[in-house]
């Protein structure tokens, strides 16, 4: 748990570098963290701010953190804010991880059932069920296609937020 505060102190360190190159602020480099280390049957996770987890394995799929909301609405807490490690959530278990997606908070409204506090199902199983069927060598065209996915009409029209999606999976179709 003290390397991930570490690699968080890190983080900012590489922001404030960056930011005093060009004169700016690490404010204007603002971001939340969503991050997981999966082996084989362990697992370490961890997240500032909103954006999400989900997991999944033959038995069950679920959020690892419930996006964090920040002091006002649409405000959350960013990896270079001061207090950063305040709101650092750090989760280990000892689980088998078959499928993995990390998200930032543009697909929070489509990737989640905030009712149920649950991934939403309808998001989530036509692209794990796409990324099974592929070989290592096709997915730089998957991640083209979900690309364009995520920029089409339907999906800005339900977001205009950043949309950044990460998957991952051990299964074959």
């Amino acid at each position: 748990m003290a390397d991930i505060a570490e690699w968080v102190i890190a983080i900012q360190e590489a922001v404030r570098r960056a930011a005093a190159a060009v004169e700016a602020t690490p404010r204007d480099y603002a971001c939340t963290l969503v991050g997981a280390v999966v082996g084989t049957c362990n697992a370490v996770f961890f997240q500032i701010g909103d954006g999400a987890i989900v997991v999944s394995n033959r038995v069950a799929q679920g959020v690892v953190f419930w996006p964090e909301a920040g002091p006002y609405a649409n405000m959350t807490h960013f990896v270079t804010d001061e207090d950063a490690l305040d709101h650092l959530c750090i989760e280990m278990a000892s689980v088998e991880v078959e499928e993995i997606a990390l998200f930032s908070d543009g697909l929070q409204r489509l990737a989640l059932a905030f009712d149920t506090r649950l991934p939403h199902h309808p998001f989530f199983d036509p692209m794990f069920g796409v990324l099974r069927s592929k070989k290592l060598e096709e997915c730089e065209a998957v991640s083209a296609q979900l690309s364009k996915f995520l920029s089409s009409p339907q999906v800005n029209e339900r977001t205009d937020d950043d949309k950044t999606l990460i998957l991952a999976t051990r299964r074959t179709a």
